[in-house]
């Protein structure tokens, strides 16, 4: 069993362009608005039935990657061909949802994606949880692991969740929440529950 801290891996799962990191970096820099337009391939998979939304909550496909994930209503959601933003309205809270088919999202197990994700995130100072635990309610082979510390740009304190569900020689789907220090997970884990994909 691979015992490394998760603060050494190195970032080796994913390609240079992977959807992820683009997605990542975006939304990194932008915190409210997401990146990674370059050509998503579409999925010829027929996509699993969405997650009953909670109430008060809607049902957010993006039709390119083939996922589904429930939020709030109110929230603000932007889509592109390979990811979707969600961030709560007063931008305390940004998940964005990636549909990883490259090599790496087919063959990497969802421990190791959301690890090596969390370690090297771009610029992220701070700490990582070294044991990640299952999404409780995914159908899928899932796991996510915590961090806290800050990002480029950030002067707050955020907490950061990184997700992966994965279906195996299939595709990763990998779910990272930003969240200011006083902002409560539960949203966030609702919503990691809900992530469907095709």
């Amino acid at each position: 069993m691979w015992r490394r801290p998760p603060e050494v891996l190195p970032f080796d799962g994913l390609p240079a362009r992977s959807p992820l990191k683009l997605a990542l970096t975006a939304c990194i820099a932008l915190f409210a608005a997401c990146g990674g337009d370059d050509g998503a391939p579409a999925s010829d998979q027929p996509a699993d039935r969405p997650a009953p939304p909670p109430p008060g909550w809607r049902t957010v496909i993006n039709q390119k990657a083939a996922f589904s994930v429930a939020a709030p209503r109110s929230w603000r959601v932007s889509q592109r061909p390979r990811a979707t933003l969600i961030s709560s309205p007063d931008r305390t809270v940004a998940v964005t949802v990636v549909a990883d088919r490259s090599p790496a999202g087919r063959e990497t197990g969802a421990d190791s994606y959301a690890r090596q994700t969390l370690a090297e995130l771009p610029g992220f100072e701070g700490s990582v949880d070294a044991e990640p635990k299952p999404v409780g309610g995914s159908p899928y082979s899932s796991a996510q692991v915590q961090g806290r510390g800050k990002l480029p740009r950030s002067r707050a304190l955020q907490r950061i969740t990184v997700a992966a569900f994965h279906r195996p020689r299939l595709v990763t789907y990998a779910a990272v929440a930003f969240r200011q220090r006083e902002a409560p997970i539960a949203t966030v884990e609702r919503m990691l529950a809900s992530v469907r994909g095709g």
